[in-house]
């Protein structure tokens, strides 16, 4: 078992604070396993730091790999309206059981009212999925409006953005004979060059036509995002029509140990 070393120095005071609250408060014996490191030499580093020396971006990248937790809580930022870094993930109860079961790959569904951060959750999840958790995969995302859907992709597009650039794993990558593959990044697919992965918005009309199910292998994905699950238009019908393929996607998944499942967000 691999020795787990704890970030008490963490400059993001959201997972500090929770930590406390589980000690102090609520007397929870486990209450920094967010607080997590696999590699010690990390400790106190800035992954934004510009002068990082290769070898440390190597253990960085290594740590984003293994360590979800780390990426999280260090490596995330948050677009923010008129500021050009963005913010640190805030972590609190009810994100922390969410990011829980998405890593354990449970069929999730979270009821939080607005400005709770479910979307943005959700989004940084699929952002490191789509990175560094997994190869030749891919997610959809469902929503109550092609709009809403979109800026979701946005959101993901966004904090891969902020990384640093030798976290951008998905800008681009060289091929054998030395030429620079470009990747497709719109407003409805995502893809990493280097991994495969790809994100794509679907429509729920693709959902309603059982037949167009049957005949398009491509369809559905292995991890699934149903945002504004009691706002889509015939949800029943868009629901247990994708249910089939979802379920393949999802049994390939898991025999590869890659993320898979279901996570449906809304607003009470």
């Amino acid at each position: 078992m691999d020795n787990i070393y704890y970030q008490m120095d963490t400059t993001n005071t959201s997972f500090l604070e929770l930590h406390k609250v589980f000690e102090f408060q609520n007397k929870i014996k486990n209450n920094k396993f967010f607080l997590a490191v696999k590699d010690p030499t990390l400790i106190g580093v800035d992954p934004y730091d510009p002068n990082l020396n290769l070898e440390t971006k190597q253990r960085i990248i290594k740590e984003c790999v293994n360590n979800y937790w780390y990426y999280l809580r260090e490596i995330v930022r948050i677009p923010d309206i008129g500021g050009d870094k963005g913010t640190q993930f805030k972590l609190h109860r009810g994100n922390l059981a969410i990011n829980f079961c998405m890593m354990n790959n449970f069929n999730t569904m979270a009821e939080l009212s607005l400005q709770h951060g479910k979307n943005i959750t959700v989004s940084a999840r699929l952002s490191w999925e789509f990175l560094f958790g997994t190869t030749n995969s891919s997610a959809d995302i469902i929503s109550k409006s092609m709009e809403n859907s979109k800026l979701n992709l946005h959101i993901i597009r966004e904090i891969c953005v902020a990384l640093p650039d030798y976290l951008k794993l998905n800008n681009f990558k060289i091929d054998i004979k030395g030429s620079i593959q470009r990747y497709i990044d719109n407003y409805e697919k995502i893809e990493c060059p280097l991994n495969h992965n790809t994100i794509n918005v679907v429509s729920n009309r693709k959902y309603l036509k059982k037949k167009l199910i049957d005949t398009n292998p491509s369809i559905a994905s292995p991890r699934q995002w149903y945002d504004d699950f009691t706002f889509i238009k015939n949800i029943r019908k868009v629901y247990y029509n994708s249910l089939p393929k979802i379920h393949e996607a999802i049994l390939q998944a898991k025999h590869n140990n890659s993320p898979n499942g279901i996570i449906i967000t809304t607003s009470p």
